[in-house]
């Protein structure tokens, strides 16, 4: 699909073309959110509220960039803002309801962080990577948020630097300084886990 086109048309007056974009990128927000933040609840409100932010300001959209970059901006400055006001005042949900699919490999996009921690099949070594993924899991939950926000993209959605900076707003030398910086904070976090350096480390 068009994106651009999509919008286009949505300014246009085309109410299902806006259905088109949120059928297209749904998912991808809902999926991001719900890395980013503690529950699934908050990830699909964010997931909504990100939706209504850009249909009110779709005029703003500039078609020279892609709309995935700018779409994730909007999500990725709510779930920041989401994730301090939980870290506020957090509540007794688990982080770990929202990523056992993904810790498990059966996720929609099981992630670079925790790809490789064991390998499959034998009983002994699955119940090492899962020991793996719940550290990680936690090592990750308990970065600020403007660091676990650019580990979930880079590690788990797969996005470059580049692509980090256009959703974030950020310059990519910031963008790549501050996984620098998370990495770091990860693999210390991490060193008594065999490996942790191969599962922080790169870009």
């Amino acid at each position: 699909m068009d994106d651009a086109a999509a919008v286009k048309r949505v300014l246009a007056g085309n109410q299902e073309a806006f259905a088109d974009l949120v059928r297209e990128h749904g998912s991808g927000v809902l999926r991001l959110a719900a890395r980013v933040l503690p529950s699934r609840e908050l990830a699909e409100d964010v997931a909504q509220e990100t939706f209504l932010r850009a249909y009110s300001n779709l005029a703003s959209y500039d078609p020279r960039y892609p709309f995935r970059s700018w779409l994730y901006r909007i999500a990725s400055n709510l779930c920041v803002d989401a994730l301090r006001r939980w870290k506020a005042a957090p509540s007794s949900v688990s982080m770990d309801a929202v990523s056992e699919a993904d810790v498990a490999g059966t996720g929609p996009a099981a992630g670079g962080l925790e790809r490789g921690a064991a390998g499959a099949g034998d009983p002994a070594l699955e119940a090492e990577k899962a020991e793996a993924a719940a550290a990680v899991r936690a090592a990750v939950r308990d970065l600020a948020p403007e660091y676990r926000l650019l580990v979930v993209m880079a590690h788990f959605e797969g996005m470059k630097n580049d692509e980090i900076a256009e959703a974030t707003g950020l310059s990519p030398g910031l963008v790549k300084n501050r996984l620098y910086r998370a990495r770091r904070m990860l693999r210390a976090k991490l060193s008594w886990l065999s490996g942790a350096g191969a599962l922080v480390d790169g870009e």
